[in-house]
């Protein structure tokens, strides 16, 4: 009786399609019919405890939608060498990737769109030699990157757009490199990233706009700045300058306060004062481009002056 009873739950709990997790020692798919098979096979598998990796040998690899019920993977996941897999949409249901995250040369994927669940990877996130995606649109819920970034060698990738909301703390490794028509690479995580004293960031051999670090970080203090409206008409002149420069405002402020701050958004000067026509001396900062800070209890406004 007791033997019928266990068996009696067990069924329930198979109609009912309990989770569970399988696969500890991971599970690799080369063809189309064996991730149609997954659900049928595996039918309450939701923990991968091991790597998923999904390799298409035939070429016959088109969609994922039988890995649908996936919510994390333990291990590695990694999706190589497809010829007609055009998105993710298959793994919509993926939270997180305990290892390593890898794409790489699948030709035909335009779209990372079916990751939108993910939210975490342990391990560093490598993008390579997937030819014809464009951005990252569909990796925007990605908080956590537990190691580096590596983006390379993807002949039509534009913009890191979708890698925004990575948090700068989580990464060790910033890596961007031979992607001839990537002109687009200050994203808010990378800029965040930059600001880190101690980052470790590789940026070269991709289009102009992000074709070194510093043409980045230029990209980034624009991004700051952009964020910030001049509404009180506030000028500096002369911009770019030598030595000084002054401010000048149609309006009258009784006190206010003035901040010069770098690209990396560290506060070089600072000066309360009362009169707008003070010239403020610029002498010992370096060449480049500084963000001035004006304000009092009312207003705040930024501008860029050119230091040469």
């Amino acid at each position: 009786m007791k033997k019928l009873l266990v068996m009696f739950i067990g069924l329930i709990l198979s109609i009912n399609g309990h989770p569970q997790s399988c696969l500890p020692l991971g599970i690799t798919f080369t063809t189309q019919s064996q991730i149609d098979s997954f659900p049928i096979n595996y039918p309450n598998c939701t923990q991968i405890e091991g790597d998923l990796r999904i390799v298409s040998y035939t070429n016959d690899i088109s969609n994922l939608n039988g890995l649908s019920n996936i919510v994390s993977i333990g291990g590695h996941c990694i999706i190589s060498n497809t010829q007609h897999l055009e998105n993710l949409t298959g793994l919509g249901s993926l939270k997180s990737i305990g290892g390593v995250f890898i794409l790489q040369s699948n030709y035909a994927l335009t779209s990372f769109i079916g990751l939108d669940s993910l939210i975490y990877i342990g391990g560093e996130f490598q993008m390579y030699s997937n030819n014809k995606i464009k951005n990252l649109s569909g990796l925007e819920g990605i908080k956590t990157i537990n190691d580096y970034v590596w983006i390379r060698n993807n002949d039509s990738l534009t913009s890191l757009s979708g890698l925004d909301n990575i948090s700068a703390d989580s990464l060790n490794a910033f890596w961007v490199d031979n992607n001839p028509m990537l002109t687009s690479c200050a994203i808010k995580s990378l800029c965040d990233y930059l600001n880190i004293q101690y980052h470790h960031v590789d940026i070269l051999i991709n289009s102009t706009g992000c074709n070194s670090e510093a043409e980045v970080k230029d990209a980034c203090a624009g991004l700051f700045i952009e964020n910030f409206s001049n509404e009180n008409e506030f000028f500096i002149f002369p911009n770019p300058a030598s030595t000084s420069f002054n401010v000048r405002n149609d309006g009258i402020l009784n006190e206010w306060e003035l901040i010069i701050i770098n690209i990396s958004g560290k506060e070089l000067f600072h000066q309360n004062n009362t009169n707008l026509k003070t010239p403020i001396d610029i002498m010992e900062l370096p060449r480049g481009i500084y963000f001035v800070r004006i304000s009092n209890q009312a207003i705040i406004t930024y501008l860029k002056i050119i230091k040469r």
